[in-house]
């Protein structure tokens, strides 16, 4: 959007006097009135006296004008400034974006982990572009990767270090701290995580607060910790959680999707505050699980949720109202929720 030209020195002075002189005039009518429209015309002649009165008059009209003129130059040089300051700060941004960005490409490790520690800087120096920093972390999270196997694999060790302190600059940066209402300096707030087929190692998001968390299709290599997460929106079709998921006093106010998710290790809903909307639906767990005080919106199912009873332990604890059966056409057991609905058709797609 174009900005309008910007007005001329002279014509602002010339409007900011018509409005100075309007308003006096208003303000004489108005005190004139008060004071019982008093005659205007003087009974005697004019005198030395009046005339030094006329001169003050004119020399405080003089000194009004200069006063109005000397505050127009100065606020238009107070805003030039500003955009000079502003257009420098773009300008140093962009330069410190780009080579950054340019930095997290790298093939040599301690230069992407520079990469990263300068981004989370000017982060936290630019309020208005944290998205954009996260969004930057969150895509190079989404390449490929995959965890060496072999200890003698360096450069596969080197950019596990590298993933593993971009996880843990957002978390650090999305922990509001002990009192969520006074949060300390590092966090950003509305923050979205699109970590879509992203691999995650030993990933943490315990005690953030964001607005969306994306992970459909993610795998999380060793356990995943998002304790006493707060988030609008939890997306996890398809996701994969290899060992352990805490998910202990989680809280999500609008939508939960976790539809064919993976748990192949143990699963604690311990105390979780879930959406309205919330589904389980053909998520399969292959070990212990533990929904205990979960407490579910009233227009949510966990649907058909496959499980594995000679795995899950004496003390395994599922939501109120549901029971482990064996699949009638032999393909495993599940657990059945009595008298809840699948609305997995009722969800819109959110993709």
């Amino acid at each position: 959007m174009r900005r309008g030209r910007r007005m001329s020195l002279g014509v602002h002075i010339a409007v900011l006097l018509a409005v100075v002189i309007a308003a006096a005039i208003g303000i004489g009518a108005s005190l004139w009135w008060l004071l019982g429209r008093p005659p205007l015309r003087q009974s005697t002649g004019w005198s030395v006296a009046n005339s030094f009165d006329f001169a003050k008059i004119v020399l405080t009209v003089i000194g009004g004008v200069g006063a109005v003129a000397a505050l127009v130059i100065a606020y238009r040089k107070q805003r030039l400034g500003e955009e000079a300051d502003r257009r420098e700060d773009v300008k140093l941004f962009a330069e410190r974006f780009t080579k950054a960005s340019d930095q997290l490409g790298s093939e040599f490790a301690p230069v992407r982990l520079a990469a990263l520690y300068a981004l989370a800087d000017l982060g936290q120096g630019t309020p208005d572009q944290r998205q954009t920093i996260i969004n930057v972390l969150c895509a190079y999270l989404r390449m490929p990767y995959r965890p060496p196997v072999d200890t003698e694999d360096e450069r596969g060790r080197q950019e596990r270090e590298v993933r593993l302190t971009a996880q843990r600059l957002l978390e650090e940066h999305l922990q509001p701290g002990q009192d969520r209402k006074h949060p300390r300096a590092k966090f950003w707030k509305d923050i979205d995580l699109d970590l879509v087929g992203a691999t995650l190692v030993h990933f943490s998001l315990s005690r953030c607060q964001v607005r969306l968390v994306n992970v459909e299709k993610a795998r999380f290599e060793g356990d995943a910790y998002l304790r006493e997460l707060r988030c609008e929106r939890l997306w996890m079709k398809e996701t994969v959680f290899s060992k352990t998921a805490q998910f202990t006093e989680l809280e999500a106010s609008m939508l939960v999707l976790c539809d064919r998710v993976t748990f192949q290790g143990h699963a604690s809903f311990v105390s979780a505050k879930f959406s309205p909307l919330c589904t389980f639906t053909e998520s399969t767990f292959h070990a212990s699980v533990d929904f205990t005080d979960a407490e579910f919106g009233p227009e949510s199912g966990l649907g058909r949720v496959w499980v594995r009873p000679d795995r899950q332990s004496p003390q395994a604890a599922w939501p109120a109202g549901h029971e482990v059966v064996e699949d009638p056409e032999g393909r495993g057991w599940y657990l059945q929720p009595s008298g809840a609905l699948d609305h997995r058709d009722q969800l819109p797609d959110h993709r």
